[in-house]
Formats: C-alpha cells, structure tokens, sequence
C-alpha cells in the first residue's frame, strides 16, 4: 500500500472511520461541518460556550493553512507537532469526534516526519489523566496566545508518554518469550507459535479470526481457544449477541496494557 501524506482528504477519511458505529456517527461523518459549533456544558449555547470555532465560512482556509504547515520543514519537528495538534483542535473542523482524530494525527506525524518507524505513539493516555489541563491549556492559547505553555506542555506529554510505552514494550517482549512453553503445553499443537503471534497481534479476537490465524479446522481451533480459557490465558471479553460473536481477549497482554505505569 503507498505511504499517504496527512492531508484534507486523509484526515475525512480517519474521521469516517473512527466515528463507523459509535458516539458522532449520524454528525456527518467522513464531512467537515457546514454548520457553527461550540464547546460548552451539554445542551448550552452559543452565549454560554467556552469556545467557538472559526465560522464554517472560514473552516476551509484555515484548514488549508493547517495542511500546509504540517508539510512545512520545521527545524523542531516536535514543537511543530505540538502546534499543528492545537490547531486542528482550535480549528475543530468537524460537529463531533475532533478529539479523536486530533489525536490519531500525532502518531501519523510522527511517522510521516521519520521520528518513529511505525505510528505507534499514543499520547490520549497523558491527556485523558490530564484531561483539566490539556483543556486549559488550548483555551490559554486562544485567550491569551500562550504557545510557549503549550508547547512545554505538549513535549512534557509525549515524553511521558514514550517512557511509559517503552516500559511496556519491555514487558510485552518478556511475556512473549515467557509465554512459549505455556501456550505449547495448553494448546499442544505445532500450531501453537502461529497461535502466540496472533495474540500479540490482536489482544482482542472473534472465533472466526482465531480460527483462520491458527489454520487449524474450525472444531481444533474451538478446543484449543477452550482450554486457553480454562488456563485463564484468553478471556471473554464480550458474549455472543444474535449475529455477533463472542469478543475474547488475550488477558496477560490486556493486563499490561491497562497498567499504570
């Protein structure tokens, strides 16, 4: 698949399918708004906002500006991050899920620009704990313009962040050689590293993928996803409901994931 640059179209895109079947679904998804939006307590309005949006009449000049600021060769491409994730959510292009798509762009920048290999920096953890603060300190830009504060700020978060991702990359690589033996012994099949790396891969599974990544015959694969439960490896995450089947989880990995680090 070619590499895509973040662009207007890109991002669309991203937005259509992070809001596929949840909370903004039915606030034009895939569409930047045409429409003025605010951010305030639930069911206030435009008198009572905190913060309004540039005019749907302007969205689309600034979010030209924005695009090509992010292709702008920055001598700091970090504080050029930190810029281009507070203007898009200043700009705040679309009626719901700008949060979410904002922060789905840092780790995409970060690959674009070379910093990582993959894009796998995600900083929502930092500002989910710090949810006051990151607020706080996006209307102190447009308050009173305090970019410098912001900037510190961000470079904080991301180096947090990567301190944290990387104590966990270190404990996932451990579970993975520690894990061998166990699943060889529980599933006892040659399949069994087929099976490990398809864990890793997905920590959250339907019986059909499980089935399809082990190869084995749907009734083998179905005795050895039991007895990997029964051995508390993998874990119900979720029933089967009508046409939709059962989510499970591959526990040891979940743990280390949700950890507090």
């Amino acid at each position: 698949m070619a590499r895509r640059p973040i662009c207007l179209n890109l991002i669309r895109e991203i937005h259509s399918i992070v809001l596929q079947g949840v909370r903004g679904e039915n606030k034009a998804r895939g569409e930047f708004r045409k429409i003025q939006n605010w951010i305030g307590p639930p069911g206030s309005s435009i008198e009572m906002a905190s913060y309004v949006p540039p005019s749907p009449e302007n969205l689309l000049r600034h979010l030209s500006n924005w695009e090509k600021y992010c292709h702008y060769e920055e001598k700091d491409r970090l504080v050029q991050l930190a810029i281009v994730h507070a203007q898009f959510e200043i700009i705040h292009p679309f009626l719901d899920g700008n949060g979410r798509v904002g922060r789905i762009i840092i780790p995409l920048f970060l690959k674009e620009k070379g910093l990582l290999k993959y894009p796998s920096l995600y900083v929502s953890e930092f500002f989910e704990k710090n949810r006051k603060e990151y607020y706080q300190k996006l209307c102190n830009i447009t308050e009173r313009g305090a970019w410098n504060d912001w900037i510190e700020y961000f470079l904080l978060a991301v180096t947090v962040q990567a301190e944290v991702n990387t104590e966990r990359a270190k404990q996932v690589a451990d579970l993975y050689e520690k894990m061998k033996d166990t699943i060889l012994q529980v599933a006892k099949t040659k399949s069994s590293i087929r099976i490990q790396d398809f864990l890793f891969s997905k920590i959250m599974f339907q019986t059909p993928y499980f089935t399809e990544a082990s190869g084995l015959s749907k009734p083998h694969a179905a005795r050895v996803l039991k007895k990997l439960m029964e051995h508390n490896i993998v874990k119900m995450v979720a029933p089967a409901r009508g046409r939709k089947p059962a989510v499970y989880g591959f526990a040891a990995l979940m743990k280390i994931i949700e950890s507090e680090q």
